[in-house]
C-alpha cells in the first residue's frame, strides 16, 4: 500500500502500518520503531500532521478484516430477527383467536361508499357522515 493509496480511502482501514510522522505535536508521541495504528495516523492526521508509509521490499500494512466477525454477526442477527417474527406471527394468532371468541368490533380503517354502507345491518354499525367507524359481526 501506498501513502497516496492511503490517503484517498475517506477512512484509514484497521491494523498496524509502518510510516514516518512527520511533525511534532504536544498530543501525539513519535514511534520509534515507526509502527502506528490505524487510530494513531487518523489522530496524527486530525492534529495536522503528515505521515509517509515506508516504502521497502517488504510489507508496510497489517491490515485486520471483519469477515469472521462480520458473518458471526450476520448469522446472530438473522436468528435474532426469525425468533422475533416467530413470536410476533404466534402472538398475533393468539391475538386473533381471542378476537374470534370474543368477537369484539373490527375497526375499519377505510371509507366504504355509501352502497357498501347500506348493505351492513344498522345495529352492528357506527358511522358518521358516511364513514364507517366500526362495526361488529
Amino acid at each position: 500500500m501506498t501513502t497516496q493509496e492511503l490517503n484517498d480511502l475517506s477512512f484509514i482501514p484497521p491494523g498496524i502500518y509502518k510510516a514516518i510522522v512527520n511533525g511534532n505535536h504536544k498530543c501525539f508521541k513519535i514511534n520509534e520503531r515507526n509502527h502506528y495504528t490505524h487510530y494513531d495516523l487518523g489522530f496524527a492526521k486530525q492534529l495536522g500532521l503528515e505521515f509517509n508509509l515506508i516504502q521497502e521490499n517488504q510489507p508496510n500494512a497489517l491490515l485486520k478484516e471483519n469477515t469472521r466477525f462480520g458473518r458471526q454477526t450476520e448469522h446472530e442477527m438473522k436468528e435474532k430477527n426469525l425468533l422475533e417474527l416467530e413470536r410476533t406471527i404466534q402472538a398475533n394468532q393468539v391475538n386473533q383467536a381471542k378476537q374470534t371468541e370474543q368477537q369484539q368490533p373490527i375497526m375499519v380503517d377505510q371509507i366504504l361508499p355509501n352502497d357498501l354502507i347500506e348493505m351492513v345491518p344498522r345495529n352492528n354499525l357506527t358511522a358518521t357522515n358516511d364513514f364507517v367507524k366500526e362495526y361488529s359481526l
